[in-house]
C-alpha cells in the first residue's frame, strides 16, 4: 500500500474514527485502525468488538492512492504522530512480511516507521439485512438524545436502561430514557422511507458519539436490522448492536390525572434549586430538597449539618397543596437539559409521580418519583 495524503484530512477522518477504539480490550487489533486506501481514497475503521457487537466507525478521506493495500496501524500512536507532522507533502508505505505490517512515513526527507497488524486481521464488517429505513436530520437527533439521554443509566446490570427507545410510528418518531425513577420522553418528525412501523433501543454512548461527529447541518440516512443499526452522514459511517430485551411499558407510568398544577420559569426554578442543593447532601451522598406547594408559593428547602436554604418562588396554581422530596440532582439534570422556558407541572400528591411539561408544547414531558418521606 502506498498513498500520499493531505494532513488535514487525516487528522479529520483520524479524529472521527478514534471514537471507537477501544480501551479495555484484550484483542491488540481492537486498539488499532484500520486503513485501506483504493479508488483515490483512504478508508479508515475501528471498533470496540470482534465480533460486530459494539460500535464501528468508519470515514472515509480523499488520498492519491500509488498503491493499493490495507493494513492496521495503532490507533493512538498513528493519530498522535500524524497531528504532529508538519503541513508538507506526506508519503505512507506499507509493507508486509511474515504476518507483520511495517508503516513508513515520508515527510521533509524524514521518514519515521510504524509496526501494525495486516488488515485481513482486522474484525470484518457486519453483514446487515436491512428491515426498516428512516433520514432525520443531525439538529433534530441532537434535541432529541440531549433532552431523553440524562435518564438513562450509564452503567447498569439491565442493559436495558443505558439505552434510548426509539418507536417509530408513520413519520413520528418517540424516543424515551428511563432508570426507572425518572423518565424523559420526547415526540419528533422523521422521515420514515420505508413506512412501516418498528422500535429500537440504541446505546446512549453510541447515539452521542454519532452526535459528535456528524456535522450540525447534515442529514443522518438510519438502516436498522434485526440486531444492529447503520448511520451514514456523507463519508462517515456508523454501526451499533441495538440493546436486546423488553423496554419498560413506559406509558402505564404516565399518570392519567394530577391534583395539583402550577406553571413556573425554568431559569427561576433552575438557579434556586442549584443554590439549595448547597446544603442538602445526605449520608448516603443524595442531595435531597423538599418542595411544599402551597398558597400561591412554591417553596424550596434544604438542610443539614452544613446549613439551610429556604427560597419561596411566586406561582399560578391550582389543586391541592403538597409537600414533596426529590433527589435534587434529578431534578437539575433535566432543568439544565431543557431547552423551554415556561414549563407546567402537575403532581398527584406528597407521593405520586411529579411531571414537567413545556407550556403549550405536548412533544416533551419529564417525570420523576419522589423520595419517601
Amino acid at each position: 500500500m502506498k498513498f500520499t495524503a493531505i494532513k488535514d484530512n487525516l487528522t479529520s477522518g483520524l479524529s472521527i474514527v478514534q471514537r471507537a477504539l477501544s480501551t479495555k480490550s484484550v484483542q491488540p487489533i481492537l486498539s488499532g485502525i484500520y486503513l485501506s486506501a483504493k479508488n483515490g481514497h483512504l478508508t479508515m475503521v475501528a471498533t470496540d468488538t470482534i465480533e460486530n457487537a459494539g460500535l464501528r466507525i468508519q470515514c472515509t478521506v480523499p488520498v492519491e492512492v500509488l498503491e493499493e493495500g490495507e493494513t492496521v496501524v495503532s490507533g493512538k500512536s498513528f493519530r498522535e504522530f500524524v497531528s504532529r507532522l508538519p503541513d508538507t507533502n506526506l508519503l505512507f508505505e506499507n509493507i508486509s512480511y511474515n504476518g507483520q505490517d511495517k508503516m513508513t512515513i515520508h515527510y521533509d526527507g524524514n521518514a519515521t516507521e510504524m509496526i501494525g497488524w495486516p488488515g485481513y486481521d482486522f474484525p470484518k464488517p457486519p453483514q446487515m439485512e436491512i428491515l426498516h429505513c428512516m433520514s432525520i436530520s443531525q439538529q433534530t437527533l441532537s434535541d432529541l438524545v440531549r433532552q431523553t439521554s440524562f435518564a438513562a443509566r450509564k452503567e447498569d446490570l439491565r442493559p436495558i436502561f443505558t439505552g434510548l427507545l426509539f418507536e417509530v410510528s408513520g413519520n413520528d418518531v418517540t424516543v424515551v430514557g428511563t432508570d426507572s425513577f425518572r423518565l424523559a420522553m420526547m415526540e419528533e418528525k422523521v422521515n420514515n422511507e420505508t413506512g412501516d412501523d418498528f422500535h429500537v433501543v440504541i446505546p446512549v454512548r453510541a447515539l452521542q458519539e454519532l452526535i459528535g461527529i456528524v456535522d450540525e447541518d447534515a442529514i443522518i440516512h438510519i438502516s436498522v436490522t434485526k440486531n444492529q443499526i447503520l448511520f451514514e452522514s456523507g463519508d462517515v459511517q456508523m454501526t451499533s448492536q441495538l440493546i436486546k430485551g423488553e423496554f419498560p411499558p413506559y406509558r402505564a407510568a404516565l399518570p392519567k390525572a394530577h391534583t395539583t398544577h402550577f406553571d413556573i420559569d425554568r431559569t427561576a426554578l433552575k438557579s434556586s434549586i442549584e443554590r439549595a442543593t448547597l446544603f442538602g447532601r445526605d449520608n448516603s451522598g443524595t442531595t435531597v430538597i423538599r418542595l411544599n406547594v402551597e398558597g400561591g408559593k412554591l417553596t424550596i428547602k434544604t438542610a443539614s449539618e452544613r446549613g439551610q436554604v429556604n427560597e419561596a418562588l411566586d406561582i399560578y396554581m391550582e389543586g391541592d397543596e403538597v409537600n414533596i422530596l426529590f433527589n435534587a440532582n434529578f431534578l437539575t439534570d433535566a432543568l439544565s437539559k431543557m431547552h423551554y422556558d415556561a414549563l407546567d407541572v402537575e403532581m398527584s400528591g406528597d407521593l405520586g409521580p411529579c411531571v414537567f411539561k413545556p407550556k403549550n408544547d405536548e412533544r416533551y414531558l419529564y417525570l420523576l418519583l419522589p423520595l419517601r418521606q
